[in-house]
Parts: structure tokens; sequence; C-alpha cells
């Protein structure tokens, strides 16, 4: 986020923008801070801390929230965490950005599925969740300050499921007002596997999504 930020600089002054730097990496932050410093911005940034977002308490409201702290699918990395921490502490019209992330899920072919790296414009029109999709949760500034955890309604097994063996979960991020980040455009929108419809025994089966210790999607069956 600081690289992104940094251009902007010239457009404002430090009167205006009170910025401070988070991240669990010292290299990170250390690197941030020298280019700052070389670029002559020192006087915007209120500080440069190496801090777990998940946990971090900044002391007074926040205007404008900015964490990009995700993998496909919300796995591995703590965007939920990082969020449901964060987001209490934005001011009353303050913004969170990205503003709301959402998650569906589909029967698909998975091998078949490209990714963000080899998909022209056409393709990935073609690889977006169908009419079939089902929206499971969406997370936004209003998400819960608890621990957050989500199990799904049913889902039906298809009798015949060829074509479509396989359980995915799809990503979309509404970064700001109409800016969006569709399924398969970025790494962070890529695709994602669960599981085998084949590993099914029964009629049925339900999604579980854990966000602590680590984020991960288990199929109840």
């Amino acid at each position: 986020m600081a690289t992104l930020i940094i251009p902007l600089l010239p457009f404002f002054s430090s009167e205006e923008l009170n910025i401070t730097l988070l991240d669990i990496h010292q290299e990170s932050i250390d690197n941030a801070e020298k280019i700052a410093a070389k670029l002559g911005y020192l006087d915007f940034f209120q500080g440069f801390l190496v801090r777990d977002a998940t946990k971090y308490m900044h002391g007074k409201p926040i205007d404008v929230l900015i964490t990009e702290t995700m993998d496909k699918a919300l796995t591995k990395e703590p965007q939920v965490s990082i969020t449901k921490n964060l987001a209490h502490q934005i001011s009353e019209n303050g913004m969170l950005i990205p503003e709301k992330i959402t998650l569906y899920h589909e029967h698909v072919l998975f091998a078949e599925l490209l990714t963000a790296a080899v998909l022209d414009d056409e393709k990935r029109i073609s690889n977006m969740p169908t009419s079939g999709k089902l929206e499971l949760f969406s997370i936004d500034k209003n998400i819960e300050a608890k621990d957050f955890e989500f199990q799904s309604t049913p889902i039906e097994v298809p009798k015949i499921y060829n074509e479509t063996p396989d359980i995915c979960i799809q990503t979309e991020i509404k970064i700001y007002a109409d800016v969006f980040l569709h399924p398969t455009e970025s790494i962070i929108t890529n695709p994602y596997c669960v599981g085998a419809l084949s590993s099914i025994k029964g009629s049925n089966y339900q999604l579980e999504y854990v966000s602590a210790p680590e984020p991960i999607w288990i199929i109840k069956k």
C-alpha cells in the first residue's frame, strides 16, 4: 500500500493527509520509511509501525482504512481477521477499501477454469460464475467484531455431475464505488477448489468457513 499512496502525495499537503503504515514485517516497514524519507514525504506519516493488524488499536477514529491482505476465496491470509479488528475503529463517515468482498459457490469442472495470468477479456467473461452460482457471504465495514464464521445452508448434490464435478468458491471485490475486481481478474479473485462432489456420500453438504486461527474452507458432509 505504501508504494500506491506515495505517488499521490504531491497532490496533497501534509496538513490534509495523516498516514499510518502498518505491517507485521520489519523489513517492509523499513523500506517504506526509507522511500518516504528519500522523497521528502516523512511529514505525511504519523507512524511506520510493525504490528499485528488483527490486534492493533489505533487510538482514534480512522477516516480511510486500506487493507489488502488476502488470497483467493479469503484463504491463507488474514483479510477477515484484520477487517474484523480495524473496521470497528473507522469513523462514522469513514470508508473501508475494499468496500465489500463477496464469495460465491458453484459446481464446475475446475481443471477447465483459467486463472488471471492467462485470461483475455473474452475468456474471462466465460470463466465468471454462471446463473447457477450461490452467494455465500460478504464482508464490509459492518463485519461482526467477534470471531467470524460462516456455515451455508444445505447444498444439493446433483444426481449427474460428470461435467461439473468440483466444488468451487469464486470471489468478487468491490474496491470502491463502481470499481470492481471480478472473478479471475486478479490472483486474489482466482477460483478456489474446495473439494470433489464424488467424496460426498449423502444427497447434500454444507460449506463452512473459519477465519481463525487459519482461514480455511471445510466441507461438512
